[in-house]
C-alpha cells in the first residue's frame, strides 16, 4: 500500500485558508505524527506570524527552540506593542462601542441601528464606523473571534463602504466557522457565494480566487453542520464551482466524491461525478476517487476493492473525514456488493464474510438484505455457499434493441411533428388549398 502521507492535502487546502483557519489542521497533523513535531511547530510559527496572537506565538516558539533567542530569521513578539495597537484603534471606536455594547442584546435594536440614527442620537461619524473595522480585523487577528463577529456585523449593517463589507463578510464567515457556529457559518458562506456573482465588474480571476477561497473555508462547514454533506453536492454541482473545481483545486473531487458515496439519496448526482472524476484522473487522484473510477469506469473489482481498503487509511488521516471513515466504507461496500452482484452469475458467501470482516453467516443475513434492498432476483446455493444470481433482466443485445426500438419510435414522432407542421405552413401560405 501506498503511504498514506503521499495523499496529504494539508498544505493544498491551507494554502487556501486564513492562518488561523490553518491551526486545527496543524494541530490534527500532529496527533497523527505524519510530520515531525519540528516541522510542526515551525509551521505553527509561521502561521501565527501573521496574526496579532503573540502569546501563542510566544509559547509555540519556546517550545520550537527551547530559549527566547533569534532562530532563523524568527524572534520572540514584544507584548506590549500589541497592547500599544489594541488601545489605539479601541480609543479610534470607542464612542461606537458603547452604542454597540448598548443594542446587541435586544434583537430589535440591533437591526434598527442606521447610520443616520447614530449620527444623531450619538454623534457617530463615518470616521468612527471605519475605525471598527479596523478595530474588528484587530479583534480577529488577537483570536477573540466572538468579538469580532459581533462588531463586524454591526460594520456591515452601517458602512456604506462595498469593498470593506465584502471583507468584513469573509471575516464574519472565518470568525463563526472557528467558533463552530454552523448555522450561521452555512448563511455567510450562501451570502458571500451570492456576493461575488453580484459583483460583475470583478476581473475573472479574482472571482476565481474567491470561489476557491469559498469551497476550501465550507469544508468545515459541509462536514460539520448536520446538512453539510447535502449542502456540499449542491453547492459543488452549481456550474461556476464545478469549473472552479476543475480549474483550480481538482484535489477537491475527495471531499465531493466522500459525500455523494455517504448520501445514498444523492444517486443522481453519482454518475455526473463518475465522469468528472474520469476526467480529471489524469490531474488528481487518489485511492477515494480511484475507487470510483475502477468500480464503475474500468469494472475492475479486484482494483476497486483494494482502493476501498487503501481509502480507508486515507481518511483516518484526513482532517474533514476522518470521523465519517467506517460511514464512508460501510456505504463504499454497499456501492461495491450491489455493482458485483449485477455483474457476476454467482458470488462466493466467504468472499463477501472476508471483504465485510465477518463471519460466513453474518455475511449471509448481509447478502440477503441487500439483494431485497436491490430488487434482486437471487438464490443462496447452501450446499455451495454461493449466491446465485438468475438472471431474469434482459441482456445487453436485449437493451440494444430496446433502445434502437425507442430511437426509431421517437424519430417516427419527431418525422409526424415535422410533417404536420409542413402541412399547416402550407395552408396559410395557401388558403385555397384543402
Amino acid at each position: 500500500m501506498e503511504s498514506v502521507a503521499k495523499y496529504d492535502l494539508t498544505a493544498a487546502i491551507a494554502a487556501n485558508l486564513d492562518p488561523h483557519m490553518v491551526i486545527p489542521l496543524l494541530d490534527f497533523a500532529e496527533s497523527l505524527s505524519t510530520f515531525s513535531p519540528e516541522s510542526i511547530a515551525r509551521a505553527r510559527l509561521q502561521v501565527l506570524e501573521s496574526t496579532q496572537m503573540v502569546d501563542f506565538y510566544n509559547e509555540v516558539y519556546q517550545e520550537a527552540f527551547g530559549d527566547d533567542k533569534p532562530h532563523d530569521g524568527m524572534a520572540i513578539k514584544p507584548r506590549d506593542v500589541v497592547v500599544a495597537k489594541y488601545a489605539e484603534l479601541h480609543a479610534e471606536c470607542k464612542p461606537l462601542l458603547d452604542v454597540i455594547d448598548q443594542k446587541k442584546g435586544d434583537a430589535r435594536e440591533r437591526h434598527a441601528v442606521s447610520p443616520t440614527s447614530l449620527s444623531v442620537q450619538y454623534g457617530i461619524t463615518d470616521a468612527h464606523i471605519e475605525a471598527l473595522y479596523s478595530y474588528s480585523k484587530f479583534m480577529f487577528d488577537c483570536g477573540r473571534y466572538q468579538d469580532a463577529a459581533e462588531y463586524l456585523y454591526f460594520y456591515r449593517i452601517l458602512s456604506r463602504n462595498e469593498e470593506r463589507c465584502f471583507q468584513a463578510l469573509w471575516g464574519q464567515l472565518a470568525a463563526d466557522i472557528l467558533l463552530t457556529h454552523w448555522d450561521d457559518a452555512l448563511v455567510g458562506l450562501n451570502q458571500l457565494s451570492d456576493s461575488i456573482e453580484q459583483m460583475t465588474s470583478m476581473p475573472q480571476l479574482d472571482q476565481l480566487k474567491y470561489r476557491t477561497w469559498l469551497i476550501h473555508w465550507g469544508l468545515f462547514i459541509f462536514f460539520n453542520h448536520e446538512n453539510g454533506r447535502s449542502s456540499l453536492i449542491e453547492f459543488l454541482n452549481k456550474e461556476r464551482y464545478l469549473n472552479t473545481v476543475q480549474t483550480a483545486c481538482p484535489h477537491i473531487l475527495r471531499y465531493l466524491t466522500t459525500a455523494v458515496i455517504i448520501n445514498r439519496r444523492r444517486h443522481s448526482a453519482l454518475n455526473d461525478l463518475i465522469k468528472l472524476v474520469s476526467k480529471l484522473s489524469y490531474i488528481y487522484s487518489d485511492p477515494v476517487t480511484q475507487f470510483l473510477q475502477s468500480l464503475y469506469m474500468d469494472y475492475d473489482f479486484e482494483t476497486a476493492y483494494q482502493k476501498l481498503i487503501e481509502s480507508e487509511a486515507v481518511l483516518s488521516a484526513d482532517f474533514f473525514l476522518n470521523y465519517i471513515k467506517d460511514e464512508f466504507v460501510e456505504s463504499a461496500r454497499l456501492f461495491y456488493f450491489e455493482t458485483y452482484f449485477r455483474a457476476h452469475q454467482t458470488i462466493s458467501i466467504a468472499k463477501v464474510a472476508d471483504a465485510l470482516r465477518t463471519s460466513n453467516d453474518e455475511a449471509e443475513r448481509w447478502i440477503v438484505d441487500l439483494i431485497r434492498g436491490l430488487g434482486l432476483d437471487a438464490r443462496i446455493d447452501s450446499n455451495s455457499d454461493y449466491v446465485v444470481m438468475n438472471k431474469s433482466y434482459p441482456s445487453i443485445y436485449q437493451n440494444i434493441i430496446d433502445k434502437t426500438k425507442s430511437l426509431t419510435f421517437r424519430t417516427h414522432q419527431l418525422v409526424g411533428v415535422v410533417d404536420v407542421k409542413l402541412q399547416a405552413s402550407r395552408r396559410l401560405n395557401n388558403p385555397t388549398v384543402v
